[in-house]
């Protein structure tokens, strides 16, 4: 009982004002579990889709827990409690792939079902889709139908993976995969493999769920001598984004924009685009799998990409650990067939850390993962490492050249408690989040609370108390909630609530 009571925020916590116009999904989908054979209606609000099931049978349905940028929201799993074992900690946890208009594409491994229970790297994986309805329906959460097409055949392998899939799927990295929604329920979900494979499921307006099917091709390659050699393994795809209704951009964010049509006949080789002039090639050295914290190709409301760069002035990426002076750049792509980049917005360091003087928790640390924000293409969040585990999402306008909403990114133990079985605490990666208009394509009354509010207030007031600033605290209510909590008064007479919003004294 006091697992549900966490479910909620105390009452009296519903928005008094209109939801996001947009959010910014952590990259991992958290699991939450469910006692019986049925999913409950346990969110109680119009974020829950319809149930949905797994390749192995288990029902299953998802539900999105709401703040407003730049806090962070959370996508929730809800998952039978008995299948919430040590076998399923193990395997990487559920993960968004990508976002686009109504949609969010995530995945996730799929336990048995039964007394036959194969070690977890036999499970399988399955492709959801998680849209919004519009209207006064739950959102739907369908699964994508499976793609053998490439994959290994072994029959000493392929009989562990028996009776849900009668040989091994294809491999498809998360990082390759993009996602293209259109109207009337069409979509594209494609991946590119820079050995030249293009694998492509296309659910056309009015196709019915069974008659999806993936298609593989050979893509031709650009023509051209300044092109990067795309089958020796120099290309690492960085993001995969849409571009103009019919377009999936695969974007290297040291090599370039590969620009491929997924919606017509794909005959005609994709089209490169080089980055901006003056801008280094050197990647900087990190882990294979993880984003670049140094620069990041986000797409606009209005579907301009851009590309935002924190470097040094002679075009160079530059990391916490070694740096001395650093620009952030935002270039705007113009024209896909003069592949034409604009610059939009620079900043100097010096003018950020003026910035950050605004609110003296913030640490001065280098800006690192930066995100175009949706709605207001002059401002860019940013990630602060504090150390300890202490993470800062920012804001920054970078025409005014001022800070905006901040917040705290807090991790889900300190959300709710996990299960037994489940529970670890897990070391924030650093993963690059992923902006979305989902909240947008809901009904309007969908969205009856904010349940991050109360874990931000609790973790500011156990981190700071009322000792952070030089100038005393005095109480202040936060405007999207119920708590009344002390929060830090900044230079301008303003205070800064935990989660993103300014308020002013009372």
């Amino acid at each position: 009982m006091e697992a549900r009571r966490r479910l909620h925020p105390p009452p009296g916590a519903e928005l008094s004002r209109p939801q996001p116009r947009w959010v910014m999904l952590d990259r991992f989908v958290h699991y939450k579990a469910y006692a019986g054979e049925a999913v409950a209606e346990e969110v109680m609000d119009g974020t829950q889709s319809a149930i949905s099931s797994t390749c192995t049978n288990i029902s299953i349905a998802v539900s999105l827990r709401v703040a407003e940028p730049p806090a962070v929201s959370r996508l929730y799993l809800h998952w039978p409690e008995r299948f919430m074992t040590a076998s399923l900690s193990q395997v990487s946890q559920p993960f968004i792939i990508a976002a686009h208009g109504r949609s969010i594409l995530f995945q996730a491994y799929a336990p048995f079902v039964g007394d036959r229970c194969p070690a977890f790297y036999y499970y399988p994986i399955d492709y959801f889709l998680y849209t919004a309805s519009g209207s006064e329906k739950s959102p739907c959460l369908m699964r994508l139908p499976p793609c053998f097409d490439g994959g290994d055949k072994n029959p000493d392998v392929d009989l562990y993976f028996h009776p849900y899939r009668l040989q091994q799927l294809r491999s498809m990295w998360r990082d390759d995969i993009g996602l293209l929604c259109r109207g009337k329920g069409e979509f594209v979900v494609a991946q590119l493999t820079f050995g030249g494979q293009l694998c492509v499921l296309h659910r056309k307006p009015g196709e019915e769920e069974g008659d999806m099917n993936w298609s593989v091709e050979n893509m031709p390659l650009p023509d051209g001598d300044d092109i990067p050699n795309l089958l020796c393994g120099s290309w690492q795809t960085d993001a995969v984004v849409p571009y103009g209704g019919c377009y999936l951009c695969w974007a290297d964010c040291y090599l370039g924009l590969l620009f491929v049509g997924v919606i017509d006949k794909r005959t005609k080789p994709p089209c490169y685009v080089p980055l901006p002039d003056g801008l280094d090639s050197n990647c900087l050295c990190i882990d294979p799998g993880y984003p670049d914290p140094a620069r990041r190709v986000c797409v606009s409301e209005s579907g301009l990409i851009n590309l935002i760069c924190v470097g040094d002035r002679a075009g160079c990426s530059v990391c916490a650990s070694s740096y001395s002076a650093f620009t952030i750049t935002v270039w705007t792509f113009t024209n896909l067939r003069e592949k034409k980049w604009m610059k939009c917005f620079t900043m100097e360091d010096i003018k950020f850390w003026a910035a950050l003087d605004f609110d003296k928790r913030l640490p001065h640390v280098l800006p690192e993962f930066p995100t175009i924000s949706l709605v207001k293409p002059d401002v860019v969040s940013f990630r602060l490492n504090g150390g300890n585990k202490l993470f800062w999402l920012i804001e920054i306008d970078m025409k005014k050249e001022v800070l905006g909403s901040t917040s705290l990114y807090i991790f889900e133990e300190e959300e709710e408690k996990c299960s037994t079985d489940m529970a670890h605490w897990r070391s924030f990666p650093g993963y690059s989040f992923v902006p979305s208009p989902f909240t947008r394509y809901l009904d309007q009354h969908a969205i009856r609370r904010i349940a991050l509010v109360v874990a931000l207030v609790l973790r500011e007031i156990a981190l700071y108390g009322r000792t952070i600033c030089s100038v005393p605290c005095r109480p202040t209510r936060c405007v999207t909630g119920p708590c009344l909590t002390l929060l830090p008064r900044l230079q301008d007479g303003t205070h800064t609530s935990t989660h993103g919003r300014l308020t002013r004294a009372e």
